[in-house]
């Protein structure tokens, strides 16, 4: 082999191995190549949302006091409404004890509770001295009953008799539609608390039955239970 040759061979092996150091200092492809890439998001702070409308008023949701029955929600027959007026004003007149009656379509969005406390603040109802006033508030579209006694009559109307008279006395009736009946046995059995010299005793709703459902069947039950377990065993003994 001549120089020349040499030469050419130390040649092309220096760019061979150039080529190759280049080649390796390239970086190889990555898992996502080939596939888009989602930019990062920058962070958006999320504005609260607005504030709901502020409710309205509880007072001007308030009907006016015309009367010891005041029906706004339409809930009475006219025949109704003379029989607890006259009633609630004999109460009044020997007792001194003021009870309302209201009926209203809607509580707009407040508690019951609420309501009638704050209903009768407003209506100023029992006289100041004593505290004794008595508020029966139905709510029509709201479905809630609700009995409001003032600290003075608390001791005759706790909230055990309210509940009693709320669920005996006004829901059976109120179950069927029956809403002139069952207020006005609730507030007879509000008026036979109050009257000093009347019986305790709540007015009910009575149900008639049929002669099944008259059947004292626990009685015969524990008649049966008694032949099966004692009088039967008894006999075998004394037989035997």
């Amino acid at each position: 082999m001549n120089h020349g040759q040499r030469v050419l061979r130390g040649a092309l092996l220096w760019l061979w191995l150039v080529s190759g150091a280049v080649l390796a200092q390239q970086p190889g492809p990555t898992p996502t190549d080939g596939v888009q890439l989602r930019s990062a998001q920058s962070t958006v702070q999320v504005e609260p949302a607005p504030a709901t409308a502020t409710a309205v008023p509880l007072e001007s949701l308030f009907p006016k006091l015309t009367g010891r029955v005041v029906d706004t929600a339409q809930m009475l027959t006219p025949s109704a409404q003379v029989y607890l007026t006259q009633m609630l004003e004999r109460l009044e007149q020997s007792t001194t004890d003021q009870v309302v009656v209201v009926t209203v379509p809607s509580l707009g969005g407040y508690s019951i509770e609420e309501f009638g406390l704050q209903l009768g603040r407003h209506w100023g109802i029992g006289q100041k001295d004593k505290n004794n006033g008595v508020l029966l508030l139905v709510a029509k579209d709201d479905r809630k009953v609700r009995i409001e006694v003032g600290y003075g009559l608390e001791g005759r109307i706790d909230d055990i008799w309210a509940h009693l008279i709320i669920n005996d006395s006004i829901i059976p009736y109120f179950k069927d539609e029956l809403y002139s009946s069952g207020i006005i046995t609730g507030t007879t059995s509000i008026v036979r608390l109050l009257e000093p010299n009347s019986t305790r005793m709540l007015a009910h709703r009575w149900v008639v039955q049929s002669w099944y459902q008259q059947i004292e069947w626990m009685w015969w039950f524990k008649v049966l239970f008694f032949l099966v377990f004692a009088v039967l065993p008894l006999g075998a003994i004394l037989a035997s």
